[in-house]
């Protein structure tokens, strides 16, 4: 939830591309609930999470990224930072970007290692 703030974010940093997948609260309805994009060489399956029951258990949203051949799943829904790993599939939620919460990922061009971080806007701003 909260695509219009993360369009906010978008306006102001244009240079920052955005992937964006809609959430079970959003009115606008011209973005997908999920998403395939490859990365830095790896595949990333991105969704809101409420279709995959995330509220429950990261088993659904595993399955069906292990499914669409990803690497690292993206989620979010709980609002909460959350990271696990089931087998080779790495299942991250940054937390609510309403509360400016948001994860940074950085994938070794050598190895294809991947290193995160949870951070928080606010922790820039004041």
């Amino acid at each position: 939830d909260g695509i219009k703030d993360i369009l906010k974010i978008c306006d102001k940093y244009p240079s920052l591309y955005c992937h964006i997948v809609s959430g079970n609260c959003d009115a606008i309805d011209n973005f997908p609930f999920l998403k395939e994009v490859e990365l830095c060489g790896k595949n990333f399956y991105l969704t809101h999470g409420h279709p995959e029951c995330v509220k429950s258990s990261f088993a659904t949203l595993a399955g069906r990224a292990i499914t669409h051949g990803a690497d690292i799943a993206l989620c979010g829904h709980t609002h909460i930072r959350a990271m696990e790993r089931f087998g080779d599939i790495i299942i991250l939620n940054p937390g609510s970007a309403y509360e400016g919460n948001y994860a940074t990922l950085d994938i070794s061009e050598n190895t294809g290692d991947i290193k995160y971080d949870f951070k928080n806007i606010k922790e820039y701003i004041y």
